[in-house]
């Protein structure tokens, strides 16, 4: 299986150093390219977009997918913005098929970095649920995931290495 099928997830919290990473990797990988973030996706959209192989040469990276609908829709809206068919199936297919990054430094250099930069309406106050929500779903989610797929990120200790090894041998050998 070639690049065509490879996608990276990063997903975690607001201040969790998502973006920091990515810029690190796009340096380190010339051949990762940025999708901005996104919610929940229209699932036939999703599934031709997921399954398609890329036109390109270059692996896309999100900069959050899909569980952050599943965390920030309850959380910030009040409701997930997909129905419950459409959550299972895109799990399922996530699951098969990305590496996931999970960003979760320690819970106090986390809320420095929230509390150091302007956030979206009712991050800070509900800061603590979102963490909460996103540590619980992610460790959910976790095990559905070969460990050479998933990798929790603390930039606060030595995982830079491991990662970059790992998403190095999945760009290369695929799911």
């Amino acid at each position: 299986m070639g690049r065509e099928f490879r996608k990276v997830i990063v997903e975690g919290v607001d201040g969790s150093g998502k973006s920091t990473l990515i810029q690190s990797l796009l340096d380190r990988f010339h051949f990762l390219e940025l999708v901005p973030g996104g919610k929940k996706p229209d699932m036939p959209k999703f599934w031709h977009d997921w399954t398609a192989p890329l036109t390109n040469e270059l692996v896309p990276i999100h900069d959050r997918f899909f569980y952050s609908e599943l965390i920030y829709g309850p959380l910030i809206r009040g409701q997930i913005d997909a129905p419950d068919y459409v959550v299972r199936n895109v799990r399922h297919i996530l699951r098969g098929t990305a590496f996931l990054i999970y960003c979760r430094p320690p819970n106090q250099a986390l809320w420095m970095a929230v509390e150091a930069k302007p956030q979206m309406d009712g991050v800070k106050e509900q800061f603590r649920r979102l963490r909460d929500a996103y540590d619980s779903l992610i460790y959910e989610e976790a095990p559905y995931y070969p460990a050479n797929r998933f990798i929790r990120y603390d930039w606060t200790g030595n995982s830079t290495r491991i990662l970059e090894d790992r998403l190095e041998f999945y760009l290369e050998n695929g799911p």
